[in-house]
């Protein structure tokens, strides 16, 4: 018979592979995108 185990992750922030802690996702990503436009040539 398998054997499974459910494990609570309250209060834990989920991390992905290798990067794990490495990068932090800003809360509004649209927020610097003048300045981007700007480095690529476009405003």
């Amino acid at each position: 018979m398998p054997f499974s185990m459910h494990l609570s992750a309250a209060g834990r922030k989920r991390t992905l592979g290798i990067a794990n802690g490495k990068y932090k996702i800003p809360d509004n990503i649209d927020e610097n995108n003048d300045e981007i436009a700007e480095m690529f040539g476009v405003k």
